[in-house]
């Protein structure tokens, strides 16, 4: 089970070069630190395989941080550039720590090709535990 304040986005569509579907992650906190001690993970699962009438199209996803949740930073974590073929339901493309230092608001960005992706869905979250797969 998956606590509602800790989604990004539950089966949201990336068709297009947006950001996270649902409101950021406020971690209630300026500067909260969250990788020390126990570390909080970070997850993002294909849900709906991708698709683009580009077989060559690549998707980049990235986290940014803020403090006001205005102004936007990207973190270090960030994928390659994956290619759409690859992108097929339950693939988790990422499942890592979060790092120790981060501002206080969390959102993911996804980077598609001017031509977007014309299927394609996505789960993000974040907890306590690294993901073990389906």
């Amino acid at each position: 089970m998956i606590d509602a304040h800790w989604e990004l986005d539950d089966a949201a569509a990336i068709t297009i070069a947006r950001d996270s579907t649902l409101d950021p992650i406020d971690m209630a906190k300026a500067d909260p630190n969250p990788g020390r001690g126990t570390p909080l993970w970070l997850h993002v699962v294909i849900h709906t395989a991708m698709a683009s009438v580009n077989s060559t199209a690549k998707l980049v996803v990235s986290l940014e941080d803020s403090a006001d949740n205005s102004t936007w930073l990207d973190t270090e974590v960030k994928t390659d550039e994956l290619l759409v073929t690859t992108l097929v339901a339950r693939l988790e493309i990422i499942n890592m720590p979060l790092p120790a230092t981060l501002q206080r608001y969390l959102k993911l960005k996804y980077t598609l090709p001017a031509e977007n992706f014309i299927a394609g869905a996505v789960n993000a979250w974040v907890d306590l535990h690294a993901h073990q797969g389906y």
